[in-house]
């Protein structure tokens, strides 16, 4: 008869997974930004980003549309998320969507180097107003931060990317 093994209760460590290069433009940079941020607000209950996300296109700033949409989403929000109050959403590094904790944390890092990219595109070393943006992106969810590396490409070099 063989022994019987407790199974160990320590997390065992898993090999690194593997890596990916993405190479993108900035513009390109700015949409990925962008769709991550709004992917990960609406994981985390922040349904009035789909008003935020299209009002441009759909409306003027005084148009009837911006109230006229707030019982509609308030009744998507309340099947998708029932168990969230009205103004309540689960936040950055809940356990209920943890990717869209990654999601925030990638965009983060895209943010960020966007940010300073301008900046400096602008001629200007430091803020004139310190945001979010300008800080080191910190890590909320289960994966390591994203890196980003900006490389200079020459117009006779680039093949599509601008």
């Amino acid at each position: 008869m063989t022994p019987n093994k407790k199974k160990s209760k320590l997390k065992t460590e898993e090999p690194p997974s593997d890596r990916y290069t993405l190479t993108i433009n900035k513009e390109q940079a700015c949409v990925i930004r962008e769709a991550l941020e709004v992917y990960s607000r609406l994981k985390h209950g922040q349904i009035s980003e789909l008003r935020n996300l299209f009002m441009d296109r759909w409306c003027a700033p005084d148009s009837p549309f911006n109230w006229s949409t707030e019982p509609l989403l308030d009744s998507l929000k309340a099947v998708i998320f029932p168990d969230l109050e009205k103004n309540a959403s689960y936040g950055v590094g809940n356990k209920v969507y943890p990717e869209s904790t990654v999601a925030w944390d990638i965009m983060q890092v895209l943010r960020h180097r966007l940010a300073w990219d301008r900046l400096r595109a602008e001629g200007q070393d430091q803020p004139e107003y310190w945001g979010v943006q300008y800080n080191v992106p910190m890590r909320f969810g289960s994966e390591p931060l994203a890196e980003i590396k900006v490389e200079k490409v020459s117009k006779e070099t680039d093949q599509g990317m601008a």
